[in-house]
């Protein structure tokens, strides 16, 4: 494939470069997934809006992060995965947990609950088994956490299909791969 060429502060057009600056701000660093999608001002505008929306739902930091690295697990996204390691230990998660979470194997119910159902839709393509979106609402999730739950996937499945199609160079420590026989069974 021919290298995608990152965007920069620097070479960002009118449009882009307060996007970018915001991100900068906000993360202390422009990641190049942000830099990547900025190759869209649009694309960029509407991804951040989605990602501040979401961050306002039924969903706590270490729940997202959760959700997000079951979703770069089963889509075998290594940015994301780098990515989202490093935010979950932010978040308190030992490399333990991590490579729990990844496997939709954590011992914790609510977590469990959320990423055995995310793992289903995710490989399942949208029709996950009956039971685990019964134990989603058994565990105190409502209606509109569910559907909240479709979008902060769909969100990550963005950022990784972008990751996957370009192949963004990785600027966060790299993650350990896991097995693909692991993940999907």
């Amino acid at each position: 494939m021919t290298t995608f060429p990152i965007p920069t502060l620097e070479s960002a057009s009118d449009e882009v470069r307060p996007l970018f600056e915001a991100i900068k701000k906000q993360l202390g660093m422009l990641p190049n997934l942000y830099a990547i999608i900025g190759t869209s001002a649009r694309a960029l505008r509407a991804y951040l809006n989605f990602q501040d929306e979401l961050t306002k739902g039924s969903f706590n930091k270490k729940e997202i992060q959760a959700i997000f690295l079951t979703v770069s697990q089963v889509n075998d996204c290594l940015y994301c995965l780098s990515a989202h390691t490093t935010l979950a230990k932010m978040n308190g998660f030992s490399e333990e947990d991590i490579f729990a979470l990844r496997l939709a194997s954590i011992t914790d119910k609510r977590l469990a609950a959320i990423t055995k159902l995310t793992r289903s839709i995710v490989i399942k393509r949208g029709f996950p088994e009956a039971d685990l979106v019964q134990n989603f609402f058994n565990i105190g999730f409502d209606r509109a956490a569910l559907i909240e739950l479709i979008a902060l996937i769909a969100d990550k499945t963005f950022a990784n299909y972008v990751n996957n199609v370009v192949d963004t160079p990785i600027d966060f420590p790299v993650a350990e791969k896991i097995g693909a026989e692991l993940v999907l069974n």
